[in-house]
């Protein structure tokens, strides 16, 4: 064996065992996996299923408001156009010229009586 080739040959496969060894010991496939479960991956679980469940909830509660949302939203913009509707209707109203009767005179009134003066001197 004193070839290089061969040697070189010799040390990648000795390598190669070791560290497939190496592999199915750190796996450890003598042990069995029945072991009760960690409890923090139970309530992790939980937790999960508690916040989907208030994350449904939550999304209705939004999709009502929203909805309120939309029909107040449409009603407003119904009443402003009505509102801008009959805005332009008294504008053009306005715009026409009006002619108005002729006032009669109003009578004088007074509020003191006739004073009638006297001298002395």
């Amino acid at each position: 064996m004193t070839s290089a080739p061969v040697r070189l040959y010799a040390v990648v496969a000795a390598v190669l065992v070791f560290f497939v060894a190496w592999a199915v010991v750190a796996a450890h496939p003598w042990q069995r996996r029945t072991a009760a479960p960690d409890p923090r991956v139970a309530q992790l679980q939980a937790l999960r299923l508690r916040l989907s469940r208030q994350s449904i909830e939550v999304q209705r509660v939004l999709d009502r408001r929203f909805a309120a949302y939309a029909a107040a939203l449409q009603e407003r913009r119904r009443t402003i156009a009505l509102v801008q509707a009959l805005n332009g209707r008294a504008a053009q109203a306005a715009a026409q010229p009006v002619s108005l009767p002729a006032a009669a005179p109003l009578p004088m009134v007074s509020a003191l009586p006739a004073v009638t003066a006297t001298r002395t001197s």
